[in-house]
């Protein structure tokens, strides 16, 4: 090549520099190559002069010499030198099976600007998706969660009470166990449970919400993840039931008392004073959760003593 050569490879690409540069432009023209650079994606070559010549007589060599057109090199913006502009090129030639042939083969493969945007607005909506989706089902796991730890703290008063277990409190055998709550919101009465020691076996808890272990207070279970007891609901087997089914309950006592496993239910005004238990029409009580989005579990327990976990009714909306 005549005149003065200034070649510079990336130097990402090792040991085929020097091939490279070899290769590219290869039928001596006189011109002088300002920066040859390397990329995944493209070539740039950008040229100061090139020779005038017939082009048929050119191309006539270039073919003779296996030389293959490259593809698009992108556009070299123009520069001066001294007075006249720079003309721009956006193709070149390299020698077929060359390393800058080879270099410059995949150079169509990529990405253009619209469809990377599209893919990451793609991305952008599954990604939103799968996260409400996730918070929407970790909300109703933890849910259910809340209402089976319900149920088990039931069925731990149920075995106590008749089972041959002494009161931690009093030493006695006698006595029933049970659980208290209530919904009128009191010391955050709805977010705690009590597991209590009938002492004076009126079949209602005489404690506090605050102070455990003391009085009939055992131990207590705390709502968690902003789960709420939001309704207590009397279950009858009547239409005209003696006791109001939900218009004024705000709590109630379940207690247990051996040798039967039978269920025994009070249920508690808003003043703490009770208003109806033992009727003949009642069937059970509807203890039910709402979490932060409003799903819904709902804990049964029936007077045969049966505790199961269900999907809240319409009783407890």
């Amino acid at each position: 090549m005549r005149g003065r050569k200034k070649l510079a490879l990336n130097t990402s690409y090792g040991r085929q520099e020097g091939l490279a540069q070899k290769e590219v432009l290869g039928l001596r023209p006189r011109a002088e190559i300002l920066l040859l650079t390397a990329g995944p994606a493209r070539l740039v070559v950008r040229l100061r002069r090139i020779t005038t010549g017939p082009a048929r007589a050119l191309a006539a060599r270039r073919s003779a010499l296996r030389f293959t057109r490259l593809v698009d090199f992108g556009i070299v913006r123009r520069q001066r030198t001294g007075h006249k502009p720079m003309p721009k090129f956006t193709t070149g030639f390299t020698r077929l099976g060359s390393p800058a042939h080879k270099l410059c083969a995949g150079s169509r493969s990529g990405f253009t600007l619209a469809e990377l945007i599209m893919s990451v607005l793609i991305i952008g909506i599954i990604l939103s998706a799968v996260a409400f989706g996730y918070r929407d089902f970790n909300d109703r796991l933890e849910n259910t969660n809340m209402a089976f730890e319900i149920a088990l703290f039931l069925r731990e008063a149920q075995v106590s009470g008749t089972s041959v277990r002494q009161t931690p409190l009093g030493g006695s055998f006698t006595h029933a166990w049970g659980v208290h709550t209530k919904i009128d919101g009191s010391n955050s009465s709805n977010l705690r449970i009590i597991l209590f020691a009938d002492l004076d076996d009126d079949g209602t808890y005489d404690g506090n919400f605050t102070t455990c272990p003391s009085g009939e207070c055992i131990s207590f279970l705390d709502m968690r993840r902003q789960n709420i007891i939001n309704k207590i609901y009397r279950l009858t087997t009547t239409g005209n039931p003696t006791c109001p089914p939900d218009a004024a309950i705000s709590g109630v006592s379940i207690t247990f008392l051996r040798p039967k496993p039978d269920a025994r239910l009070f249920f508690m005004n808003t003043a703490g004073q009770q208003m109806c238990g033992g009727e003949t029409d009642t069937l059970g009580v509807l203890i039910c959760l709402q979490s932060p989005l409003l799903k819904r579990k709902a804990v049964e327990v029936l007077e045969t003593g049966e505790i199961s976990v269900k999907n809240a009714p319409i009783e407890c909306t």
